[in-house]
């Protein structure tokens, strides 16, 4: 019995050394993505991580916003991301363990901020004052009502010296001067701190991305089952809101449209964006997927899609080289996401 008590006793210690979060006396910065869906929302992320990091701040990861209508899901980062590969690029900390951990002891109740570029008249409530409004409409309610915060009061950081631009001469000093982490441990915004479309200079933060195990896991048995390698791996984007969206795009103009530069390069100095790029015909998917099987030798095709995965017509094409297209039996964008990311099951598990 005594031992029964000595070891549990020691369990205790351990598990609570364990559990145990260290404050970071530098501040921490929490934001919400809350412009669109998933590929937006981590548009937004790599901005607001090359911010965190400028100001020196612990980042708290966001929950990832899924939209069920009429229902808003909110995931943990840790479900679809390591947060432990997070840290090779800067501290950070999930936003389970800040709500539980940090934000009771350094981020009062009546000390509950939001930050926003500029005040803005309510949408729903004319009558309201000017301001963040954070909690107004979807996902802004439901996001910060699971994080548990009700903010108290705004503050407005569009006139300081570029703004969340932190590269603009002053800006960094600017934040620091105004936002000493003494005073505001907490730098919470509505909205990401980050330019939208991301630009050239942070993409390459998505490295710091890797899957959590439940989605390699999900990935490689759904390759080692249903998919022979090497494999070619397709989005169709081609659901009505793609397709409404595409309509905008002016065959006689190169401005950038939503994240084109990603494909295109910043200012499209790689080529220039037309309407079948935006949304090709089917011959054209078709002829390319052709293309690429035979020029890489696959002896598959994965699928991935918003609407119509076209399989009927791929694998009517596919015929003669005795190739099957296919798509994940289950709606997962996440592990849809990490098959069209890798040709290989090898580099998949080294990631």
């Amino acid at each position: 019995m005594r031992w029964f008590f000595v070891i549990s006793a020691l369990f205790s210690v351990i598990h609570g050394v364990t559990t145990e979060i260290e404050i970071d006396a530098k501040g921490y910065v929490l934001f919400c993505p809350c412009m669109g869906r998933f590929g937006n929302q981590l548009d937004q992320l790599l901005g607001v991580m090359n911010f965190a990091r400028s100001l020196d701040r612990t980042l708290v990861l966001p929950y990832f916003i899924e939209y069920h209508h009429p229902d808003t899901e909110l995931i943990p980062f840790e479900r679809i991301f390591k947060p432990d590969s997070m840290k090779m690029f800067g501290r950070v900390i999930t936003m389970n363990d800040f709500v539980k951990h940090v934000m009771p002891k350094v981020w009062p109740k009546d000390k509950r901020i939001a930050l926003c570029w500029t005040p803005r008249e309510a949408i729903y409530d004319k009558t309201l004052p000017h301001g963040c409004h954070p909690h107004e409409g979807n996902p802004f309610g439901p996001y910060w009502s699971k994080v548990g915060v009700n903010f108290v009061g705004n503050e407005y950081f569009g006139k300081l010296p570029g703004a969340y631009d932190l590269t603009y001469p002053g800006s960094r000093k600017a934040w620091m001067d105004k936002y000493p982490p003494a005073v505001h441990p907490v730098l919470a915004f509505p909205s990401a701190p980050a330019q939208f479309p991301s630009t050239a200079k942070v993409w390459d933060n998505q490295r710091y991305l890797k899957w959590s195990s439940r989605v390699v896991t999900a990935a490689k048995k759904f390759i080692n089952e249903s998919l022979p390698q090497p494999y070619v791996g397709v989005h169709l984007r081609n659901g009505a809101d793609w397709k409404k969206a595409c309509e905008h795009v002016d065959n006689h103009s190169n401005k950038p449209f939503f994240a084109s530069a990603q494909c295109l390069g910043e200012n499209h100095h790689l080529g220039k964006l037309t309407k079948e790029i935006c949304m090709p015909s089917k011959a054209t998917i078709i002829n390319q997927i052709v293309d690429e099987v035979g020029r890489t030798g696959a002896k598959s095709v994965f699928v991935s899609s918003d609407s119509n995965h076209m399989l009927d017509d791929i694998n009517e094409a596919l015929k003669p080289y005795d190739v099957e297209a296919v798509k994940y039996p289950s709606e997962d964008i996440y592990v849809d996401l990490a098959l069209l990311g890798r040709y290989h099951a090898r580099r998949l598990i080294s990631e």
